[in-house]
C-alpha cells in the first residue's frame, strides 16, 4: 500500500449465470465503494429521504416541476415501463413523455435514477444502462456518470437570476434538468 493502512475492508464476491448488459467485460466486473456508516448514537441525518425538486430545463416532461422525497428516484421516458409480455418492470417518478420534442428520444425508457443516502444527507445520480448516457455539469464541467456504478454525488452550486439561489445540474440523456 502507499502508506495508507485500509481498515475494515469488506469483500462480497458474487457469482451469476451470465454478464450483465453493462458490464466493461463479459468475465467479470468489478465494483467498490467507500461507504460511510452512519452514527447510531447521534444520527446527523434524519433516515427520512429529503425533499428533491427537479425541473426539465430542456425536454417535455409531464410536470413542469417535480417535487419528491423517495429513497430513490426513477427518470426515463414514458411513465410506465413493460417487456415484451406486458409486465410491469418500473414506474418512472421523473417522466419524459414519448414522442414529444426530439431531445426526448435521447432518454431511455429506464435511463437513470436517483437515490438519497440517509447517513450522509447526500443525493446521488446512476445512469441505468441508458442508450445516450447520463451526464451533470459541475462547475463549468461536464462529467459523465459511469453505467452500473455507484453514482455520482450530486453538489449544490449557485446561480445569478434574480436573486442568490442554490441549484444543481444534471443531464439526462440530452435534456437537462436543474433541481434545487
Amino acid at each position: 500500500s502507499a502508506g495508507c493502512s485500509p481498515t475494515e475492508v469488506a469483500v462480497a464476491i458474487h457469482y451469476v449465470d451470465r454478464a450483465e448488459a453493462n458490464w466493461r467485460a463479459p468475465e467479470f466486473d468489478l465494483q467498490f465503494a467507500r461507504v460511510v456508516e452512519p452514527d447510531v448514537e447521534n444520527p446527523e441525518h434524519d433516515s427520512k429521504p429529503a425533499r428533491i425538486e427537479i425541473t426539465a430545463l430542456r425536454g417535455v416532461t409531464e410536470r413542469w416541476t417535480y417535487s419528491l422525497a423517495a429513497a430513490r428516484i426513477d427518470l426515463g421516458r414514458c411513465t410506465e415501463v413493460r417487456d415484451s409480455r406486458n409486465r410491469l418492470i418500473r414506474t418512472n417518478h421523473v417522466v419524459f413523455t414519448e414522442g414529444s420534442a426530439d431531445v426526448n428520444q435521447t432518454v431511455s425508457r429506464q435511463h437513470a435514477h436517483i437515490t438519497y443516502e440517509p447517513s450522509t444527507g447526500h443525493f446521488r445520480l446512476h445512469d441505468d444502462g441508458s442508450g445516450h448516457g447520463t451526464e451533470i455539469v459541475r462547475e463549468g464541467r461536464t462529467i459523465s456518470v459511469p453505467r452500473g456504478s455507484r453514482g455520482v454525488r450530486l453538489q449544490l452550486f449557485s446561480v445569478r437570476r434574480d436573486c442568490e439561489s442554490n441549484f444543481r445540474e444534471m443531464e439526462i440523456g440530452r435534456s437537462y434538468f436543474m433541481n434545487a
